[in-house]
Order: C-alpha cells, then sequence, then structure tokens
C-alpha cells in the first residue's frame, strides 16, 4: 500500500510540475517580446550614448564599457558570486544554445521527410536519423525548463537519482544541437563590432532610437500608390520634398519607411541585414552576411550563395530591395526604376549611419559627394539622420558642406531636422548662414520647430536665429509654425525673445488660431497663458470658434466659449460668407463638436450667404449621425442653395453611401434638377465617379436610367465622357440605351474618346456604335475627338479597329492630321502617318499639315513633318508660302526653320506680291519682322500695289513700326502706288494712335 501511495503521489507532483510548466511557458510568450524591446531599447541608449556594448577583450574601452551592464552578464560581473550561481549560468547559457536550434527543425524538415525513400543516399538517411534524434531531445526541452530549478542545485546530496538522469540526457542532447550548423539568425547580443568599439549602425537604424524625429499624428493612414510628396502633405501637414520624406518618415511600431537597407563591410567583419516580416512589417533577427565587397558590385551580388541565399529565394520585394537599397516599397509596387533616383550605396550607408561601412564604401571609389537627382549627398542624409559620427568623418574625408539639393536646403537644414545639436554646432562652423533659406523659405530654425527638436531650437536661438522670418506662401513666422506642430517647449521658448503672441501671417491667422485648428490644445493653453486675444479673426473673417471646429476638439470650443466667444459667429469672405461654427464643424464629419455646439445653443438653422444649411453642410461632411440630428430639427430634407443643390446631391457629389442611403430612407426627392445642366442626381453620380451602389440605390427607386438633362445628355453619356467605367457598366446592365445621342448629335463613342477610357470605347463598340459617327456640328468623328482631347491610346485603338484617318470634317476645315497639328502631337500624327494619312492632304483653305505648324509656331511638328517628307513648297488658296505664315507666327524658330530650307527670304505671294517683311508688318508682327530684318530681308522691295514698309506698317496702326522705320531713314511723306501716304492709310484704317504720331511729322 505504501508504494501504491508514493507512486500516487509522484504521478500528482508530477501533473503539478505540468501545470506549473505550462503557466510558466504562457506567461513567457506573453513577457518575451516585451523583454526583447527593453533590451534592444536599453542597448540602443547605450549606443547613443557612446558606450561599447564588446566583451572586454574585444577592443573595449575600459572606463566607458557597459559590458558589465548589460543584462546577458549581470550576474557574472561580480566577483563575490557563488559557484553555483555561476554554474546555473552556463547551464542556461547551454539551454539557450538548445532553443536556438528549434527554427532550424522546420527549415530542415521538408528534406528530411522525403528521406524514407528507397532511392535516398545513405548520407540522407543518416541526416534523418540524425534529426529524428534532434526531435527526441527537443521534446524533452520543455520538461527541461519546468524543472530547472531543482537541476540548477544538483550538486546537493538530496538529489534523486531520477533527476540525474534526466540531466545527463539533457547534457547530451546539448552536445548534440552544439553540433549543428546554423544558418539561422543570431542573437542581438551577437551583433559584430567595429573596431571603435561600436556596433554597427545598421542593425537597427539610428532615427528610431531617436524621439521626435517627425512628429507622427495619432492616426497615420499610408497608402504605397502616394507619392512621398503627398504623403507629407497629407500626413503631416507641410510641404517637405523627397529628401526628407523618403529618408525620414517612420512609421509606428518598428516600421521604417517600408525599406531595407543592407551594407558591405570591412574584411573580417560580418555585417547583418535585418530581414522585414511580410507580414507586420517588423523587423526580425540579423542574418550573417558575407565580409568584403568591390566596387561596383550590387548588394543581391554580394549575398548571393552566402547565409542570406534564403532571403533572396521567394521574396520578390526583399530581393529588390536589397538589390537596390535605399528606395521604397511602393517605388518596387509601382515598377519605379531605382536608379532614377540617383542613390548609391554610400547614401544607404549615410542611413544607418556606421562609420566602418562608410569608409568601406570609400575605399572602393564612391564618390563622397555624389548627388540623388534630388541633389542629396552622403553628408545631407547623415545629418539629416542626426548621425554625428558619420557627419565628422564624411567631413574629414573632404565632403563638400556647402552643396545645397534641388529645394535650396544646404547641410544646415539637414542637420536641424535631424535633431543633432552637436551636428547644427559643427555645421555652423562651417560658415553656413545660420538664417539661410530653402526655396520656400524655410530657415534650419522652422526646421527644427518643426520636428520639435527643442534643444537644437534653444541652440540656434542663442546663435542668433532671426526669429521674425516668413515661411512659405503663407508668410507664417517660426511662432506659427510650432502652434500648428503644438510645441509648447518652442512656444514658451520663442515668446521669450519677445516674439508677439498675436503675430499674424499673410493670411491674417494668429497662432492661436493656427494652434486650434490644428487641435493643440497644450499650445492653445501656451498661448492664452501668453496673454493671446482669443477674440481676434483672420482675414476670411473665421472666429477662432471656427479654427477649432476644424479640428473637432470640444475641449479647445468648450475654453473658446468661456472666453466669450459667439457661438454663431460667421465667417464674412466670398467663399465663407455666413459660415457658422457649427456648419464647419458638420462639414468637416466632427459630431462630438456638433453635439457639444448644438448643447451651448448654436443655432442649427442659420444659412451662410450661398444659401446652404447646416443639412448641406452635413451631407458633405458625410457624417450620417450629423445628417440625422440636423434633420431633428425640421429642416427641409430638400432645401435648394443657391446652385439649387440639395443635400442628396452633395451626398452623392461626395460619394457619402450611407449618408445617400439615409436621406433616400427619409423622402429625399430624387427628381429635383441641380444646376446650369438642369441634370438630376443621377447625372450627377454617373459624372462624379459615385460607386455603382449608389447608382444602383436611385435606379431602385424608380429613376429612369435615361433622363436627359437641360442639354440633351443622359447620365451613361457624362458616365463616358467622365471615363467611370462602372458607372458605365451599372447604366447598361438596368437597361440604358447606348444608341442615344448627346448635345451636338455626340454619340457615346464621342464621349468616351473624350475620357480616352479604351474599356469604355471597346464596350461602345461590342453595342454596334459607327466608329467613325459624325457629330451633328462640324461633323467630327471619335478620332478626332482623341486628337482634341490629347487621348493617344484611344486614337491608337480607334484606328486599330478601322477608324477613317482620312475623314474630314463636314465643311473640309480640319482633316485628323491638322487636328493632330494644332494640338502639336507629335506622337498622334507618327500615329495617323503610320495608318495611311496623307502627309500633304489640304483643307477648305488649300493649307496642309505643314503650314498649320507654322501658323502656330510648333517648330518641333514642322521638324518632323519636313522630316518625314512634306513638301515645303506648297501655297495655300492666298498663295501664302511657308516662310510667310512662319513670320506671321512670330516664332524665330519656326522661322529659322523654314529659312534653314534654302527658301528666300524676299519670296512674295502671288496675289498681293507682299514679301513675309510686308507681311509681318501688315499683321502688326513688329519683333517678327525685326528679325526678318536682322537676316537680311530687303526693306524697299513693294508689292503688287506699290505698298512700301511704312504703308503697311500704318495700315496696321503699329506706332512702334512706324517708329523704328523712320529711325531707318524712310520718308514720313513718301507715296506708294496708290497715290498715299502713311497717314492717309493710318487715317483710312481708323487708326489714331498712328494718325497722332504721323500728323506732325507730315507736311
Amino acid at each position: 500500500m505504501e508504494t501504491v501511495k508514493l507512486e500516487g503521489e509522484k504521478e500528482i507532483k508530477k501533473t503539478c510540475i505540468n501545470l506549473l510548466w505550462k503557466v510558466f511557458v504562457n506567461m513567457w510568450s506573453l513577457l518575451q517580446p516585451l523583454f526583447g524591446l527593453f533590451k534592444q531599447h536599453a542597448l540602443s541608449q547605450m549606443r547613443n550614448r557612446g558606450y561599447c556594448l564588446t566583451r572586454p577583450n574585444n577592443s573595449c574601452k575600459g572606463d566607458n564599457c557597459m559590458y558589465a551592464l548589460s543584462s546577458e552578464f549581470h550576474s557574472t560581473s561580480s566577483t563575490s558570486e557563488s559557484p553555483q550561481k555561476k554554474e546555473q549560468w552556463e547551464k542556461s547559457e547551454q539551454k539557450t544554445k538548445i532553443m536556438e536550434t528549434v527554427k532550424l527543425e522546420d527549415a530542415l524538415s521538408s528534406e528530411f521527410h522525403s528521406t524514407s525513400s528507397t532511392s535516398e543516399s545513405p548520407q540522407k538517411k543518416e541526416q534523418w536519423e540524425k534529426s529524428e534524434q534532434i526531435a527526441k531531445m527537443m521534446e524533452k526541452v520543455k520538461l527541461e525548463d519546468a524543472l530547472s530549478s531543482e537541476f540548477h542545485s544538483t550538486s546537493s546530496a538530496s538529489e534523486s537519482p531520477q533527476k540525474k538522469e534526466q540531466w545527463e540526457k539533457s547534457e547530451q542532447k546539448t552536445k548534440i544541437m552544439e553540433t549543428v550548423k546554423l544558418e539561422g539568425t543570431l542573437p542581438f547580443t551577437a551583433v559584430p563590432t567595429t573596431g571603435h568599439g561600436k556596433e554597427l549602425r545598421g542593425s537597427l537604424p539610428y532615427r528610431q532610437r531617436r524621439k521626435g524625429m517627425f512628429p507622427l499624428p495619432e492616426t497615420s493612414s499610408f497608402d504605397p500608390k502616394e507619392e512621398p510628396e503627398e504623403r507629407c502633405m497629407k500626413e503631416w501637414k507641410v510641404p517637405l520634398p523627397p529628401l526628407y520624406c523618403p529618408l525620414l518618415v517612420t512609421k509606428k511600431k518598428l516600421v521604417i519607411r517600408n525599406r531595407k537597407h543592407t551594407a558591405p563591410s570591412p574584411s573580417n567583419v560580418n555585417t547583418v541585414v535585418k530581414k522585414k516580416s511580410e507580414v507586420s512589417g517588423e523587423l526580425s533577427d540579423p542574418v550573417p552576411c558575407p565580409a568584403g565587397v568591390q566596387h561596383g558590385d550590387s548588394i543581391q551580388g554580394i549575398v548571393e550563395n552566402t547565409a542570406c541565399s534564403e532571403l533572396l529565394a521567394g521574396a520578390d520585394n526583399y530581393t529588390q530591395s536589397i538589390s537596390s537599397p535605399a528606395i521604397e516599397t511602393s517605388d518596387i509596387e509601382r515598377g519605379v526604376p531605382v536608379e532614377t533616383r540617383g542613390w548609391t550605396h554610400l547614401h544607404s550607408a549615410a542611413v544607418g549611419g556606421s562609420e566602418v561601412i562608410i569608409e568601406t564604401l570609400l575605399s572602393s571609389g564612391l564618390d563622397i559627394n555624389s548627388s540623388t537627382n534630388y541633389g542629396i549627398t552622403p553628408l545631407m542624409v547623415a545629418a539629416a539622420n542626426g548621425h554625428e559620427r558619420a557627419v565628422n568623418l564624411l567631413l574629414s574625408k573632404g565632403a563638400d558642406p556647402h552643396l545645397k539639393d534641388f529645394m535650396g536646403r544646404n547641410l544646415l537644414h539637414a542637420a536641424a531636422y535631424g535633431g543633432n545639436t552637436f551636428i547644427v554646432e559643427s555645421m555652423l562652423s562651417c560658415d553656413i548662414d545660420i538664417d539661410s533659406k530653402d526655396e520656400r523659405s524655410a530657415t534650419s530654425l522652422i526646421f527644427a520647430v518643426i520636428n520639435d527638436h527643442v534643444e537644437v531650437v534653444k541652440y540656434l536661438l542663442q546663435r542668433g536665429a532671426d526669429i521674425s522670418l516668413k515661411y512659405g506662401f503663407t508668410k507664417r513666422n517660426v511662432l506659427h509654425i510650432a502652434s500648428q506642430y503644438g510645441s509648447v517647449a518652442a512656444i514658451e521658448m520663442l515668446l521669450s525673445y519677445e516674439l508677439k503672441p498675436d503675430s499674424r501671417d499673410g493670411e491674417g491667422n494668429t497662432p492661436l488660431a493656427l494652434a486650434a485648428a490644428y487641435g493643440q490644445k497644450k499650445a492653445v493653453d501656451c498661448l492664452l497663458e501668453h496673454g493671446a486675444d482669443p477674440s481676434l479673426k483672420g482675414k476670411i473673417g473665421w472666429s477662432l470658434l471656427h479654427f477649432v471646429a476644424v479640428s473637432g476638439n470640444v475641449i479647445i470650443i468648450e475654453t473658446m466659449l468661456s472666453k466669450g466667444l459667439d457661438i454663431n459667429a460667421r465667417g464674412k469672405t466670398m467663399c465663407n460668407d455666413g459660415t457658422t461654427p457649427l456648419m464647419v464643424a458638420a462639414v468637416t464629419g466632427k459630431e462630438r463638436a456638433v453635439n457639444l455646439l448644438l448643447s451651448k445653443g448654436a443655432d442649427p438653422h442659420l444659412k451662410n450667404f450661398m444659401g446652404k444649411n447646416l443639412l448641406h453642410a452635413a451631407a458633405e461632411g458625410g457624417n450620417t449621425s450629423i445628417v440625422e440630428r440636423a434633420l431633428s430639427f425640421d429642416i427641409d430634407i430638400d432645401s435648394k442653395d443657391e446652385g439649387s443643390a440639395t443635400p442628396l446631391i452633395i451626398a452623392v457629389k461626395g460619394n457619402h453611401v450611407e449618408v445617400v442611403k439615409y436621406l433616400l430612407q427619409r423622402g429625399a426627392d430624387i427628381s429635383l434638377t441641380y444646376g446650369p445642366d438642369k441634370g438630376n442626381v443621377l447625372h450627377i453620380a454617373s459624372q462624379e465617379g459615385s460607386v455603382a451602389v449608389i447608382i444602383e440605390m436611385l435606379l431602385s427607386y424608380d429613376l429612369r436610367p435615361d433622363p436627359r438633362d437641360g442639354e440633351g445628355n443622359t447620365p451613361l453619356a457624362y458616365a463616358a465622357a467622365f471615363g467611370q467605367i462602372e458607372a458605365v457598366n451599372c447604366l447598361l446592365e438596368h437597361g440604358a440605351d447606348p444608341f442615344l445621342k448627346g448635345q451636338n448629335g455626340w454619340s457615346l463613342l464621342h464621349f468616351a474618346a473624350q475620357s480616352g477610357n479604351v474599356v469604355i470605347i471597346e464596350t461602345m463598340l461590342s453595342k454596334g456604335l459607327d466608329i467613325d459617327s459624325r457629330a451633328q456640328s462640324l461633323g467630327i468623328t471619335p478620332a478626332m475627338v482623341s486628337i482634341r482631347f490629347g487621348k493617344l491610346e484611344a486614337l491608337k485603338y480607334l484606328l486599330e479597329k478601322g477608324a477613317d484617318g482620312s475623314l474630314k470634317t463636314s465643311e473640309g476645315q480640319f482633316s485628323h492630321l491638322s487636328l493632330a497639328v494644332k494640338a502639336g502631337s507629335v506622337a498622334a500624327i507618327e500615329l495617323l502617318l503610320s495608318h495611311g494619312c496623307s502627309i500633304d492632304d489640304r483643307d477648305n483653305q488649300g493649307e496642309t499639315p505643314l503650314m498649320h505648324a507654322a501658323v502656330a509656331g510648333n517648330t518641333e511638328v514642322l521638324k518632323y513633318l519636313l522630316a518625314q517628307g512634306a513638301d515645303p513648297l506648297l501655297r495655300n488658296n492666298l498663295e501664302f508660302g511657308l516662310l510667310h505664315l512662319a513670320a506671321l507666327s512670330s516664332n524665330f524658330l519656326t522661322i529659322e526653320a523654314v529659312l534653314s530650307e534654302n527658301f528666300d527670304i524676299n519670296a512674295r505671294c502671288t496675289d498681293l506680291g507682299l514679301t513675309p517683311l510686308l507681311a509681318c508688318l501688315v499683321s502688326g508682327k513688329l519683333k517678327a519682322a525685326n528679325y526678318l530684318l536682322e537676316r537680311g530681308a530687303d526693306e524697299h522691295l513693294k508689292s503688287e500695289r506699290g505698298w512700301t514698309v511704312l504703308t503697311a506698317a500704318a495700315m496696321s496702326g503699329d506706332v512702334a513700326a512706324i517708329e523704328m522705320l523712320l529711325k531707318r531713314g524712310h520718308n514720313p511723306n513718301s507715296r506708294d502706288g496708290c497715290d498715299k501716304t502713311p497717314l492717309m492709310w493710318a487715317a483710312e484704317n481708323g487708326n489714331k494712335a498712328a494718325v497722332e504720331y504721323l500728323l506732325p511729322l507730315t507736311h
């Protein structure tokens, strides 16, 4: 019985241990990421302070070494530690090595699973047997941790034989695992070090370890299709060119610009490449890469056939990233050639700030002052990322600190943006003007304030930075910028320099107004404490309540109301006449602000001077709750503004599906028309690109799919003209007639050609529409429309589908080719010529495409037509030759191009006998006349009717031309072949100014 009892107790004890182990594993899985982040943060802070993280026997600098503070060695640094603790540490190290091999098992499993086949080699069978042993040992890893507290005390005499046996087996397992060659990840503390006692910065970019690199908004949506400039304008409300957007804008959760950075390393030093998780976008452990780099080698070539090779397989984005570092994932996804940005590996190394990598790249022959297409140098990149040592290294190697990028930003701007005071001080020592401006008038002080780099702001102010300078087209000073970005410390600092708290920008807005508009509560409080006047209004007549309604910050609204501001204050400009804070809150969709203002007594029945009420504003804002609240005040659901727009039409134009649905459910009238074209809501939905669900929603309310507006156009015509393929398909599915014609007899093919949407054109042709259908006015074809609107793809598609390029308009005024010449499109001309159009085809005035090019002064088209064999000797119905027409264009390049074809500069037209010079003077083309005279035109030749050059100038009434000819010696009293003086011709043609000028000179 005693034996049974003992066995039962053992089973209970074993069960308890297993339960405790599961609890421990679950807790550890939750805490381990936090420990890892804390450890990385701690180590990065040590590196930032210049401490060495290497072991004492590896280039340690003694007093500054933080080796003893590393979490890995906390328990081993003391000399007073007991042998038991040291033994515990050694065994935990062995356990760590075992756990690191777990990842290898999955990587090898796919290969080992196939080794059971009879055709396998003995080597693979042996590998499989070893992996089986490893798997068995791995099953016992969990048990080892559960019993570790007892195993660590194995030196005690009270230890049971079973536990000793378990420990011996785990020791055997450790030895086995140590023999496995790992190609996986290295622990973070294993990052190799440089000869300067500083780990390679490529492991974790410096800007992530600094605070305030760029003031990120509370929420930020990322669209990879947006250009960096667009993202800056959208998310951070500041126009920053691509120097700082791709390099410096970071996302939360350790996402680094959606970009990978790799860099070559010096010999005998293994660099690391951070692989980004394709799922979360976060950084995983570093992977060992080879040493050494050859000038001209791509990063992809360097890492091939190494431990990094696995990263290149099956990861297209990652492969392209390391092949061309310092580019964005959005660039890769859009297929942008990375070479077009002009980035070099030296720029990438400057992003990471590794001195060793920079030195290695410089030794391979890279240009230290190489610039991107935006004029960005590696020195600018290092300064903008706050890498002081990298900056000093580049300067010592000869980098030019006085270069500027294409936006006129210099090294001091980049340093201020990066936020490192020491770099800023170093730049000022290079004699860079502390108040130097870029092309947007931004100074280094502005850049420091934008990024809330308080220490840099303080330093620049102490060095005498001018606080009165204005920034941007809005002419805001540095206090406006600090208020906009909510930098309270900068605001207090600037106000201490006697900057007025109520200074106005170019739009009449105060710093308090900007702080309110951007919802910067602390900045608002700070400015009010320093005497800012809350009653001041801007140029558009907005009060502070209007501005704060934009941000929707209810706390600031209450603050402004407590200052006695009028809750129903109205704007006083053309665009905002009569707009109240309540309307502003509604149009921006700020529900809480709307509710607060209404509860405080805001009048919901007021209208602005454009006739818009609260319901119009709510419909434009797209917030259904605000629309519902507005309707609760008995506002007419079909109320119209001055442009006859109803809330439903406004919601459709804004593509607010839920608001449209709600208004329809509440009985909004769908038959009301809008605007001068008298289109209904379906016309609006079709041209505004509304989603198909809105069109379907409207049609479900018995709205016909083919109503005509005041000009006879159907919703289908609008959808085709605006290229809205979804709207076209939806309307066709609901029975819209594709054969109905619109204004001026245009078919749907004409409208589709106007938008250039090939898919819509193809859809219309599939419905049987005539590809050469003519409009009632002028008889233009769809192909002509595509030429007129510059839609080359549509023109190409129509020509390929059989459109006749030789057709002219109804009266022969224009051919396809002459329209292409007037549009100045060489590509369209080339397309038409390749489809058989005659290059010398004449219109009803007898003019060829070459003549049209001369009249338009389009030198490029003229040269192209001449190169393609156009006849330059042809004349139009007035017998004007090519040189006459070119002279009338007043384009010197066109005239020169014609003269280069060996034309006679004094050639006459056969009708009036006018030379090109006489034609210019009759038409008042003084500049062209002067050019012809300079090129040797004979000014003494007369026309067939005896007109002289002075007669021609008097006919046109050009006083400047008359004065020029008189200075050249022409007689004002001379008579031409018609026995008339210049004064007579001026009087006959009613040219008063010419008469007044010639009268005193005539006898």
